[in-house]
């Protein structure tokens, strides 16, 4: 998502690993806010809401690497808020079609 404007509403990028871990990911060239969700097996199991873009000029070795608390094997990337305002929690069932 590095260099886009904006996300559209209903867009969305979804990380899947092929080993269960704690995966790291970055804000690195991102213009707007996200918010990561964490899932393993078919179960949301941690969210990290409205991560804030890097400042302009903002140095790669000052960026925050951001991880999951419990390991993962699949992260969903979404525009900043929209968990909250679609009301996806902890816990919740995930359905890949």
């Amino acid at each position: 998502m590095s260099g886009r404007e904006k996300l559209a509403s209903d867009e969305g990028m979804l990380f899947i690993f092929e080993e269960v871990d704690k995966y790291p990911f970055w804000m690195k060239g991102l213009n707007f806010p996200l918010d990561f969700i964490w899932i393993n097996g078919d179960k949301v199991v941690d969210i990290l809401p409205n991560i804030s873009p890097p400042s302009p000029g903002q140095s790669d070795e000052s960026l925050t690497i951001y991880q999951p608390r419990v390991e993962i094997e699949k992260v969903l990337e979404i525009n900043g808020g929209t968990a909250e305002k679609l009301g996806i929690k902890i816990g919740d069932s995930v359905k890949l079609n």
